[in-house]
């Protein structure tokens, strides 16, 4: 993959996505810039970067301050889209929070882009929520959008933006909508409130996993590095103005990946607890993607198997501690 020399921005380079994408590009050899202001709540942490510190430029900064962005986007051949506010809960809590960090720092950025780097490439990361409970299994990019909370309204209205920016003023863009996706780098607090963090963190401390409900909802998952190989094809590939599912046909119920992951671990043990009322409102049931329309024009698929994504994640949080992360 050809990015020897290629100016790269990465937008939320010290996060979970975002920071593996950094370790590839480094490693392919491009030239690597990361902007990123360590929202709270969110998996920005030094930790992520601090084996290649040195191997990239970086701007402590917000993408609304549109001083710093202005020049951080001239020159760039790529741009890889990763920053935001993922926490659903956190979302609902906060909504004008969540706005400002998927809506407006989005706009901010095709602005900066738009008078100062029309030509460049963007790649954004998106979310499967914008669908909301699924009409038919597996969802399509067609499936009508029923955002559910907070989150997912501002996840279309920032994909909106930029398919129109593609269609009017020629930034070239490419939108992946994301599932479950896990690995190392991961937030592993307890307040991320997403399933697989959570899971992994109970069993690694020796605590029972707790899933909600009867434990038969339905999910894919994607492990990181077949995510940052989509944005890394996304990034080269001769096509724009599309939204891409990453999705996984390896779906399983959360009763079934806290079995693997207890076995998969030596260890450890399982409950059922009722639902939180919070969560229940947003709950969407049964979900997972389909993703032929990438692997048909993209020839991306996920390479991963789930037992040896959990195994190599496992590993590297029991190596560090759960609790940096």
């Amino acid at each position: 993959m050809n990015y020897y020399g290629k100016s790269v921005l990465v937008t939320g380079g010290y996060g979970f996505i975002g920071s593996n994408l950094v370790h590839d590009l480094v490693k392919l050899g491009a030239k690597v810039t990361v902007i990123d202001n360590f929202l709270e709540n969110t998996s920005a942490n030094l930790l992520n970067l601090s084996d290649i510190k040195g191997k990239f430029e970086y701007f402590n900064a917000c993408l609304t301050d549109s001083k710093v962005v202005n020049e951080v986007v001239k020159n760039k051949e790529i741009i890889f889209h990763l920053a935001g506010q993922t926490s659903h809960t956190i979302a609902m809590n906060d909504p004008l929070l969540d706005l400002k960090a998927n809506v407006i720092s989005t706009l901010s950025l095709l602005e900066a882009c738009r008078l100062n780097n029309p030509k460049v490439k963007l790649i954004s990361a998106s979310t499967r929520q914008v669908y909301g409970k699924p009409v038919k299994l597996p969802i399509d990019e067609n499936h009508e959008l029923n955002p559910p909370d907070v989150n997912a309204i501002h996840n279309i209205t920032a994909d909106n933006y930029l398919l129109l920016y593609d269609k009017i003023f020629g930034i070239n863009s490419i939108i992946f909508r994301l599932t479950n996706t896990f690995g190392p780098r991961q937030n592993m607090k307890m307040n991320s409130q997403q399933v697989l963090p959570i899971f992994f963190r109970q069993v690694i401390e020796g605590k029972e996993i707790s899933i909600f409900g009867d434990g038969e909802q339905i999910r894919d998952f994607n492990y990181v590095t077949d995510v940052s190989h989509a944005f890394l094809i996304g990034g080269l590939a001769n096509v724009h103005g599309e939204i891409f599912n990453l999705g996984n046909k390896n779906h399983k119920s959360l009763l079934e990946i806290a079995k693997s992951i207890i076995k998969i671990n030596g260890s450890g043990s399982y409950r059922l607890i009722p639902f939180p009322e919070e969560r229940k409102k947003i709950d969407v049931g049964d979900t997972y993607l389909d993703y032929s329309k990438v692997e048909s024009l993209l020839g991306w698929k996920p390479e991963v198997s789930f037992e040896r994504a959990v195994l190599e994640t496992l590993d590297y949080f029991k190596g560090r501690g759960v609790d940096s992360f």
